[in-house]
């Protein structure tokens, strides 16, 4: 076989790489699906094919404009598709690629359905390149920058957030994270990557036409990543290989290039099948990679959490005024006011659909209002985001933990930690020192919770292997890392057995000692006689009754509420 045709082969298959490397940011880490990947990368080959040809720009200036202009349009595809559901974004997506298609087969400037040609030779220090060896260290320099940027994406303080909102975005928001930036900022990255490869393409192969760039290229670049295994750096490369080299191993048994193009279509389709159904982790399965992350950003040897005590929470208020909220003509919430007595432990009870979750959901943002207004401290947070109030001390749980299920206790509880240096896109480029001091402190406040809550800090399993039990301390061990100082505890003894609801109960009511404000919602009276020292009875969207239990039992009509409705 000719050296040329099997270093060739090694260029397509870094290509591929970087391509798989750039849409596994958003299908491995923030979870979403973009079938639009290369229409982006097409943006970044036609742009710089364009320059080339009609402005004579040099090489390197062709492919950063390509890279940009992918950029910008990642990032003008983003924006629309913030807050939308998984398969409006596909629609999206899928219309965004199909309108690239249709622009660059009709435009007669961009070649039509034959695409451009006669792009420049690329020359380098006096010699052109011409042939696959040539060019293949500078298509390796480029490959190993991009799989530097993804490392230092994903092995960061920001990578931890990126994964923290593809576990969980609900939980992430309540703890404090810009969800919706994080998605957008990878977004835009993610096609700025594509783009970059887009350009380069242009070049090795002196031709773009939309057939290179069209739905069904999206859909292979897709395939490498589920195959090798997203939320991982090898695997997409290692799926980038295997469905690069794939058809071409047919051609070179002998196969005519049509034959091999239909056959490796059903071989990849029995293979993305057959990943899914034996092995949906892909040929190299994540891993929680909690030491990888603690070795490279912190120091060694940091010590327990422990020797310090806890901090003091302030005596912070929450209030609201009136609030209302409807459903289809129901009122789920009717005007409730309501002040959580500060540093106490107190309860909401009521039968189920009494209005609960949904005044929780309302006190922390995550629903809207139709009417009144919700107060932290004197700050008016009645049109603040869930993640405002987050930083502002107030944090909910979920009855149904939500936890970050990838990740291991430690990362998932060092995530929630207020944001510090290298939590964000560049800081941790730009500041490497300060993001080491930072992730150091950020891990012992991490290993502190943790121990505080009686979890193993240095238990490598993803949190989502442990028990529920285990899994409700860890996620109040990370709302508490988030420096909530007014903690709203959705049924935290649920689903848990007698001797963890004895342990809840004790690290409530330590919290409390140590100055936090509680509120639970708990259906069990044996749990609010001993941790509530004032009771919220709630019926059909109202708040009805308040006072302490004793005094609430004394009442025949709260008796046949709460009793009655539990029968």
């Amino acid at each position: 076989m000719n050296s040329q045709i099997q270093i060739d082969v090694v260029n397509a298959c870094l290509l591929a790489g970087v391509l798989a490397l750039s849409i596994n940011l958003l299908l491995g880490y923030t979870r979403h699906i973009s079938v639009a990947h290369a229409a982006f990368a097409g943006v970044g080959s036609y742009a710089a094919t364009w320059i080339s040809i009609h402005q004579g720009l040099p090489f390197l200036t062709c492919v950063a404009i390509g890279t940009g202009l992918a950029l910008v349009s990642g990032l003008l595809v983003g924006l629309p598709s913030l807050g939308l559901a998984d398969e409006f974004l596909i629609l999206l997506t899928l219309c965004t690629g199909a309108l690239f298609t249709g622009v660059v087969t009709s435009a007669p400037d961009l070649g039509g359905a034959y695409g451009l040609l006669g792009i420049e030779q690329v020359t380098v220090a006096g010699s052109t390149l011409l042939r696959p060896s040539d060019w293949l260290p500078y298509l390796i320099l480029a490959f190993g920058c991009v799989l530097a940027v993804c490392w230092y994406l994903t092995r960061s303080p920001y990578g931890r957030r990126l994964r923290a909102v593809g576990d969980e975005p609900t939980a992430a928001s309540a703890l404090g994270m810009p969800v919706q930036l994080l998605r957008l900022q990878v977004f835009a990255l993610a096609a700025g990557l594509a783009g970059f490869a887009g350009a380069i393409s242009a070049y090795y192969n002196q031709v773009t036409s939309p057939a290179m760039w069209s739905f069904n290229q999206t859909l292979l670049i897709i395939i490498m990543v589920i195959v090798g295994g997203s939320g991982t750096l090898a695997g997409p490369c290692l799926g980038a290989v295997v469905i690069t080299v794939l058809p071409r191993a047919l051609q070179f048994a002998g196969m005519p290039p049509d034959r091999a193009g239909i056959y490796s279509q059903i071989i990849f389709a029995v293979l993305l099948i057959g990943m899914i159904l034996v092995r949906p982790g892909g040929l190299i399965g994540r891993r929680p990679g909690s030491r990888i992350v603690s070795n490279v950003f912190a120091a060694a040897g940091t010590g327990s959490g422990l020797s310090r005590s806890a901090p003091r929470a302030r005596a912070l208020e929450v209030r609201a005024e009136g609030l209302t909220k409807h459903f289809g003509g129901v009122a789920a919430l009717d005007g409730v006011t309501i002040v959580l007595p500060r540093q106490q432990i107190s309860a909401l009870v009521g039968p189920n659909g009494a209005g609960k979750t949904t005044l929780f959901n309302a006190l922390t943002g995550f629903l809207p209002v139709e009417g009144g207004r919700v107060f932290i401290g004197d700050t008016d947070v009645t049109m603040k985001s869930p993640a405002y109030r987050a930083r502002l001390g107030l944090v909910r749980s979920f009855q149904d933990v939500r936890s970050f299920a990838t990740m291991s206790p430690l990362d998932s509880v060092t995530v929630a930690v207020p944001a510090r240096r290298g939590s964000d896109l560049t800081s941790g480029l730009l500041r490497p020192r300060a993001t080491r001091r930072g992730e150091r402190s950020s891990r012992e406040a991490a290993r502190y919770w943790l121990e505080y809550v009686g979890v193993d800090a240095d238990d490598l399993r993803p949190t989502g292997d442990l028990s529920f039990a285990e899994q409700k301390l860890v996620a109040l061990a990370r709302t508490l890392a988030s420096g909530a100082e007014v903690l709203l505890l959705d049924e935290p003894l649920s689903g848990v057995d007698g001797r963890w609801v004895e342990t809840i109960m004790d690290l409530l009511e330590r919290l409390r000692e140590d100055g936090h404000t509680i509120c639970i919602v708990e259906h069990s009276l044996h749990v609010v006689s001993r941790l509530a020292t004032q009771v919220f009875f709630m019926e059909a969207g109202a708040l009805t009754a308040t006072g302490t239990v004793e005094e609430l039992l004394g009442r025949p009509e709260f008796v046949d509420s709460y009793f009655g409705a539990a029968s």
